[in-house]
C-alpha cells in the first residue's frame, strides 16, 4: 500500500531584519552594543536559526517595529511523500 501524501517544509528567513535595520540606518555592532541585542541573537538571525517568540519580540521592540513581516519570513514548501 503506498501512502502518497504533501509533506510541509517550512524555512524561517531573516532577510527581513536586515533589509529593515538597513532602511533604518542601524548596524548589527549598534544593535548590540548600544541596544541590548545580544550576539548570539545576531547569529541566529544572520544563520536563520530558529529562536523563541520571546527574543523574537524583543528583537522586533530594539528595532522599533510591531510587525513581525519586518522580521522574519516563513517560506513553506511541500513535497510529496512518496514512500510506501
Amino acid at each position: 500500500m503506498r501512502n502518497d501524501f504533501l509533506l510541509n517544509e517550512v524555512e524561517i528567513d531573516y532577510t527581513p531584519f536586515f533589509e529593515t535595520i538597513k532602511r533604518k540606518g542601524l548596524t548589527q555592532s549598534a544593535l548590540i552594543k548600544k541596544y541590548d541585542l545580544s550576539a548570539a541573537t545576531v547569529y541566529r538571525l544572520r544563520n536563520n536559526n530558529n529562536m523563541t517568540l520571546a527574543a523574537l519580540g524583543h528583537v522586533m521592540n530594539v528595532i522599533g517595529t510591531d510587525d513581525i513581516n519586518e522580521v522574519v519570513r516563513l517560506v513553506i514548501r511541500q513535497q510529496e511523500n512518496t514512500s510506501q
